[in-house]
Formats: structure tokens, C-alpha cells, sequence
């Protein structure tokens, strides 16, 4: 059966008791979300529909404030302080390089715990995409300084089919 629901807004009600009747109608046991939205609509609702398990896939370094200044970098702080306090209603965090791991335990702010963090890499060779990263995206990586960048690419999505 599927499901379609309203995403454009995380603080939809509407969305968020849809959600709620479908777990416990279909007495779901594991939820498992993928993006800012789904985190945020998929852990409020597992929590609220009783004890669940819940668990997010990461593809990137969400809301990362490093070339952003002014008003813009204080957005991005915002919501990554906001967006990691989301991550402690989770079970476990799929991260898909160890750079991503490292930033979520290691980035200033609210710390994700390192033992609910699991790294599945994504399937693919991913040399092939370094021609397409520029040379200030690296320096801005490498800038962050949580040790890991200086030979690190980072790669959008690779989606599993």
C-alpha cells in the first residue's frame, strides 16, 4: 500500500498524526528515514506512536556552515544545532563514508554518539567523479580540519536501486 503525504512543511500536524495512524495501524516496528524531512517527520512520529525503533541513513554533512558569512552562516548553524538535536531521538545513524561519521561526532555543536553511528558505505567507484569537484570545495573540506579531508571528495548522493 502506498502512502502519500503532505512534505512540504515539517511542522505539518496533519502530516505528523497521518503518519502516526499508519504505524500503529500497520504496527510498525522500525522506521528508517532518509533526509532533513523524513528525519524530522519520521522520528517525531515514531516517538509519538509508541516505543519504535528509528534509524536514519546520512548521505552528507548536512547544513555544513564553512563558505556561507553573515546572516546565511547563522541560518546554517541554526538549523545544524537543530537538525542534530533530531538525531538524538534516533536508534542508530547510517552514514555513508567515515567522513560523515567523523562530522557528526565531531562537528562543534551537539555531538552525535559515536556508538550509534554505523558507516555502510555507497557502492560505486568514486574516483570518477573527482573532475567534477572543484579544487575550493576541497580547500573549504580541508579548512574544517577534523582530519580526514585532505584526500577526501566528497560525492552528493550515490543512490542505491
Amino acid at each position: 500500500e502506498i502512502f502519500c503525504l503532505n512534505l512540504d512543511n515539517v511542522f505539518n500536524l496533519f502530516t505528523i498524526f497521518s503518519l502516526i495512524k499508519i504505524i500503529r495501524r500497520y504496527s510498525i516496528g522500525i522506521i528508517h528515514t532518509h533526509l532533513p524531512t523524513a528525519d524530522f517527520l519520521g522520528a517525531i512520529s515514531a516517538r509519538l506512536s509508541g516505543r519504535r525503533k528509528v534509524i536514519s541513513s546520512i548521505y552528507g554533512m548536512n547544513f555544513l556552515p564553512l563558505t556561507y558569512t553573515g546572516v546565511e552562516r547563522i541560518r546554517k548553524l541554526v538549523l545544524s544545532s537543530c537538525y542534530r538535536l533530531i538525531y538524538l531521538m534516533f536508534d542508530r545513524l547510517i552514514s555513508v563514508s567515515h567522513a560523515v561519521k567523523i562530522d557528526l561526532i565531531k562537528r562543534p555543536g551537539i555531538k552525535v554518539n559515536a556508538g550509534k553511528v554505523t558507516v555502510i558505505n555507497n557502492p560505486g567507484d568514486t574516483r570518477i567523479y573527482k573532475s567534477y569537484i572543484t579544487r575550493k570545495q576541497v580547500s573549504c573540506a580541508i579548512e574544517y580540519d577534523i582530519g580526514v579531508f585532505a584526500n577526501f571528495y566528497k560525492i552528493p548522493v550515490l543512490k542505491n536501486i
